[in-house]
């Protein structure tokens, strides 16, 4: 005689970023639980239409009308300084790749100054792709480590 078995387990995947995943296994550890069951309780009894648990307001997972009125109007508003009669000289475009590198390098560098390597490789990797990811987080960590 067969022993009755439970409910049939399908595999599911979802996406998410590498620092995505090491926060969910984080607050899962925090929990006392396994990722999978972590992940099933919350899409099971997190209610999105709450307005606050007991730790208060819960964050939006969305902009709400206002937020997109000012997004909108701030990227307009840059496209028309850019774009219209009073953009700046095109030639001064060409250092804005040096500009946005410094800034880049700073912000990188921080990061990793506040012990968030890890985060700073996952985000690197999301915009760069695998391989440049990876090449550029081992050469900021470098830098940030000569200082």
């Amino acid at each position: 005689m067969r022993r009755p078995r439970g409910p049939k387990k399908i595999v599911r995947s979802f996406s998410c970023t590498d620092w995505q995943r090491e926060e969910i296994g984080r607050r899962a550890a925090e929990a006392g639980m396994n990722l999978s069951p972590f992940v099933i309780e919350r899409g099971l009894t997190v209610d999105l239409d709450a307005t606050e648990d007991e730790a208060g307001p819960l964050p939006s997972l969305a902009l709400g009308q206002e937020e997109q009125r000012q997004l909108h109007d701030r990227v307009a508003a840059i496209a028309e300084r850019w774009l219209g009669p009073d953009a700046p000289d095109l030639a001064g475009m060409a250092e804005l790749p040096a500009v946005l590198g410094v800034l880049l390098e700073r912000l990188m560098t921080d990061m990793i100054e506040m012990g968030q390597e890890e985060r700073m490789r996952g985000l690197l990797r999301d915009a760069f792709g695998e391989a440049r990811g990876s090449e550029l987080a081992r050469q900021y960590a470098a830098k940030a480590r000569r200082s």
